[in-house]
């Protein structure tokens, strides 16, 4: 079964995104932890705001979307690899 690569790759960017922003939002209405600082050392720019939320988010699908992009397109290659010569119905 080969993957669709852009397809992957929209919904690990869309996953991930999403995910921060909301981390990040609740961690600025609620005061949650402090570890909420070690995004700023992943996404450049980022800042326990709304401002930080929404670079998080845009930050965060253009990591998504590559790691994504590279695990299905990799997931390819080795199944090319070790299933050349079965046969598909």
């Amino acid at each position: 079964m080969k993957l669709r690569i852009r397809a992957m790759a929209m919904s690990a960017g869309i996953l991930l995104g999403v995910s921060v922003f909301v981390v990040a939002l609740y961690s600025l209405w609620f005061g949650a932890g402090e570890s909420i600082y070690f995004f700023n050392w992943i996404f450049p720019g980022f800042q326990r705001s709304f401002l930080g939320a929404v670079i998080g988010l845009v930050a965060g699908f253009a990591y998504g979307f590559v790691a994504g992009g590279l695990l299905a397109w990799l997931y390819n290659s080795f199944y090319k690899v070790f299933y050349k010569n079965e046969i598909h119905a």
